[in-house]
């Protein structure tokens, strides 16, 4: 055996063991003895470079030494033979270092390392590296072809599927870990394919990827309360087990230790399941069972059944038995706390920083279920302690995204730790730091604001208190807190000295949900921006009176509490900062509170913006000060948007509408511009005079499910339907094919997506698509938008379906909203729902006429809203306001100052 192997070997068991420091030492020992194995065996008429051993012995960092030497391997005039056997050692002393990195959450140096591997599989074989890098459009060319190549074995080795399959399972936990779960099931999946190609079958490698598998899977059932998805998992891992329990005779610690993985997979499952009977006689059972899944699981990483301990494994099975314990009831409580603890110090033990940390969450959670704040209190600050530097480490605003969402939890039992001591100013404070974390970041790195920099409580407490007396706004923040099902409110008034209010009330999620209900039947009776337009003159009163039924209930649990307060700070100006699902929440809509009969809040004069988090709107407001954001109305130079040319390909999903042309003249007509419209209004026409714009309006389709068919970098929700135009695309329908024929786009990805299907069909409207490069020439995406945007853009509308939503995390929302604003855009009006055609066209064309009066944004948005209050709140609720309100002065100009 090379001495390298014998090296990885020794490191794969230093890390399945949880001696990540000693996996590393002996990793990095390899990758220079890897090196010259290579060198020996491909060019053995060649002399070793001295700038490769250079490399090595001066470089901190073995990794980096490898960066270079990869660079200038050229296996041109190497011993084919030898390439694949070679290159596949240093393969796995790479893969050795990215785990354990990985594993001591040392993503961004992890992430690096994969990067490597790639750029070493694409010096191997171009197809190798297509499947590595999980190009979906090429993975079955690339299949196809390695199966050409595979029985000439001194060219591509009998592993090739094998090694392609591991860098794909690397890459996927790595993605994994950092919450983009639908990319690493993509991945793991596509492992598991490729095991099963190999020409001898093997099974370890399967049960790597099935495990994985499954993991990824109850992820996505966790995010998504999806239960068919439920169901489908548990089938899955029960399925694995049964696999496992056969293959143990074979070699019993490996297969052993995978099914003790499994078991505590299934323990999850069934915990959720669950979850969801609560009300049930079934709930105790399943809680059982789940507990006997877990026991299992400690049993066999414990080291009970024969194997060497697991201390990572046992961190894992004791934390999950210690959430089931505490379904159990109080009594139980106990027993959770002390599970909790051992799983805590078994991370510990093995350097998993992020493991640690949701075990000390797990067990937070436990002491205040024990009603034992002081000591939650101190556990999730020391988890926040931690998280806040794994945060600082990730470079990418998508990787902070995912792994904040996992995080989130420890933030919010602080929250309400803090608030149940009476601790007022210091949960308003973890309040505002749980929120828009990473969105502040990128603002400071795209100068849209200044960096920020650590400051104390009490600069930070003062902080948000000055924003609201300099805004002359109420601030209202709310955090959902699942454990209580209750809504923290904090209330901060615009009056110097007055004090913050405080308050939790009940709150049933359910209740969203019976909103947003209400609020799909009478879209899909009235039809919306892709279907039928509505008559004002055919309300039913009965679908009116039971959306404001909802409505009031939601005014009772987050205004009412608040709301003598309110009144008294003598203000009409409100900034919402909410969390989670809490972003669904019309406020625009929502009932006065103790009023008979109910008014809405805008007809009693309150403006409704939301914010990102208050230090974020704090800053935007007092640089737009000082700058040169003064636009007259009507501007400079206006772009208005609509009533595009559709493939007759897309006709039955996106028809012309008639409202959607006229609104497109009337805001032209306000901003003094010319629209871009029919064929006009291409995405290359788009997207140049979008560069100089100070107002942009769009008045098109939109839809949050548009995908490209390749696999980019983690996916923004959002796209605008824009003219088809195929001399912009990259060929023609003549040299290639009618992208919107008969055959379906999505059609492509079958070889690709498999068992993402399951969890896409039922999140995805029927409406939703996924496009190749031909197809995105009808689109503009959120990210594209927000490139090619003028930095100093003041307002942005979207006057389409869907386009103010996106992905609903504690993040916020992630879509055109966020991105618009993190590339300079004050101001965006947007709508998170389906819009109705004629109501907007109406809507647009009043609001337009406001701003032509010289009044706040937010009043003029108000004003117009009150056209249509005596409709269903459907038709005129939906668009809301994010960023920095804008005032027209009197000499038609904006600015951000407020009156």
């Amino acid at each position: 055996m090379y001495r390298s192997s014998e090296l990885v070997n020794q490191a794969d068991d230093a890390r399945i063991h949880g001696s990540f420091q000693n996996a590393l030492q002996l990793a990095y020992e390899a990758l220079p003895i890897a090196f010259r194995e290579l060198y020996a065996d491909c060019f053995p008429s060649s002399n070793y470079p001295v700038s490769w051993d250079n490399a090595f012995e001066e470089s901190d960092d073995p990794v980096l030494a490898a960066t270079n030497c990869i660079k200038e391997l050229d296996f041109s005039t190497c011993v084919e033979e030898f390439i694949v056997p070679a290159t596949q050692r240093i393969i796995a002393a790479l893969n050795i270092v990215g785990n354990t990195l990985r594993s001591m959450s040392l993503f961004r140096r992890a992430i690096y390392c994969f990067d490597q591997i790639i750029a070493l599989c694409g010096k191997i074989e171009p197809a190798s590296s297509l499947i590595v890098t999980g190009n979906a459009s090429c993975a079955k060319q690339s299949l196809e072809y390695l199966e050409s190549l595979l029985q000439d074995k001194n060219k591509i080795g009998v592993n090739a599927f094998i090694e392609a399959g591991k860098v794909c399972s690397n890459k996927a936990s790595l993605l994994f870990d950092l919450g983009q779960y639908e990319q690493s099931l993509v991945l793991h999946d596509r492992h598991l394919r490729l095991t099963l190609q190999h020409i001898y079958p093997d099974d370890k490698q399967q049960t790597i990827a099935r495990n994985n598998i499954g993991k990824t899977m109850v992820a996505l059932c966790k995010s998504s309360g999806d239960r068919c998805l439920l169901d489908a998992t548990i089938e899955f891992i029960e399925e694995s087990l049964a696999k496992l329990n056969s293959l143990c005779s074979v070699d019993f610690s490996f297969f052993e230790r995978s099914r003790g993985i499994a078991q505590g997979h299934l323990g999850e499952c069934i915990l959720l399941r669950a979850l969801n009977e609560r009300e049930n006689k079934m709930f105790l059972e399943l809680v059982d069972r789940a507990l006997k899944e877990f026991d299992e699981m400690v049993k066999i990483t414990s080291g009970e059944t024969g194997l060497k301990k697991d201390p990572g494994g046992l961190g894992i099975a004791l934390s999950g038995k210690s959430r089931a314990l505490l379904f159990l009831g109080r009594d139980k409580v106990d027993m959770a706390i002390e599970c909790g603890q051992n799983s805590y110090k078994e991370n510990i033990s093995c350097g998993a920083r992020f493991r640690s940390g949701l075990s000390g969450v797990a067990l937070a959670e436990a002491y205040l279920v024990q009603s034992n704040f002081e000591f939650a209190e101190r556990e999730l600050r020391n988890v926040a302690e931690t998280f806040d530097k794994l945060l600082r480490e990730l470079p990418d605003d998508h990787q902070r995204v995912s792994i904040f969402e996992q995080m989130s939890k420890a933030y919010i039992l602080l929250q309400y730790a803090l608030f149940q001591q009476n601790k007022v100013e210091e949960s308003v404070v973890w309040a505002e730091q749980s929120r828009a974390v990473s969105l502040k970041q990128l603002l400071g790195d795209c100068n849209v604001m200044p960096k920020l920099r650590p400051i104390s409580f009490n600069d930070e407490f003062s902080q948000i208190l000055d924003t609201a007396v300099e805004t002359q706004s109420i601030l209202l923040v709310y955090t959902y807190v699942e454990l209580s099902q209750s809504v923290l409110i904090w209330l901060i008034p615009p009056l110097k000295g007055n004090p913050i209010f405080a308050a939790s009330t009940p709150f049933d999620l359910e209740m969203i949900n019976d909103m947003e209900n209400e609020m799909d039947k009478e879209l899909n009776f009235r039809g919306s921006r892709g279907s039928n337009s509505c008559n004002d003159g055919d309300e039913d009163l009965n679908r009116i009176e039971s959306c404001r039924r909802c409505l009031t209930k939601l005014s009772d649990a987050l205004l009412k509490p608040a709301w003598q307060y309110i009144q008294d700070c003598n203000c009409r100006n409100l900034v919402m900062f909410p969390q989670g699902l809490l972003h669904n929440i019309p406020f625009a809509a929502l009932p006065v509170p103790n009023q008979s009969p109910n008014r809405y809040l805008i007809e009693e004069g309150y403006t409704i913006l939301f914010g990102f988090s208050i230090i974020i709107f704090w800053h935007l407001n007092t640089s737009s000060r000082s700058n040169k954001n003064i636009l007259q109305m009507p501007p400079d130079y206006a772009v208005v948007v609509g009533h595009p040319y559709v493939h007759e390909g897309l006709l039955e999903d996106f028809p012309p509408l008639i409202n959607m042309k006229r609104e497109c003249e009337r805001v032209a007509y306000h901003l003094n511009s010319s629209p871009l419209m029919d064929t006009y209004a291409t995405k290359k026409a788009v997207l140049n005079d979008v560069k100089n714009a100070s107002i942009i309006h769009f008045a098109t389709h939109g839809s949050l499910k548009i995908k490209f068919l390749r696999e980019p970098p983690p996916f923004v929700p959002g796209a605008l339907l824009v003219s088809w135009n195929p001399e912009e695309c990259e060929g023609s329908f003549e040299q290639g094919r009618d992208p919107f024929g008969k055959e379906p786009p999505g059609k492509m990805l079958e070889e690709s997506l498999y068992l993402l299907d399951l969890y896409l069909q039922d999140s995805y409207d029927e409406s939703d698509a996924v496009v190749d490069s031909y197809e995105s020439q009808h689109f503009i995406f959120a990210t594209e938008l927000a490139a090619n945007i003028h930095k100093d853009c003041a307002l942005v509308v979207l006057g389409a379906c869907n386009c103010g939503g996106g992905l609903v995390a504690t993040e916020g929302v992630i879509g055109f909203t966020r991105e618009l604003c993190a590339s300079g855009v004050q101001l965006v009006l947007a709508s998170p729902r389906k819009v109705v055609d004629e109501v907007t066209a109406k809507l647009m064309d009043i609001f337009y006429l406001e701003l032509k009066n010289g009044v706040h944004v937010t009043k003029c948005l108000n004003r117009a809203m009150c056209h249509f209050t005596s409709s269903h709140p459907a038709l005129w609720c939906s668009f809301i306001l994010t960023g920095v309100d804008l005032q027209v002065k009197e000499k038609n100009r904006f600015s951000v100052l407020r009156s």
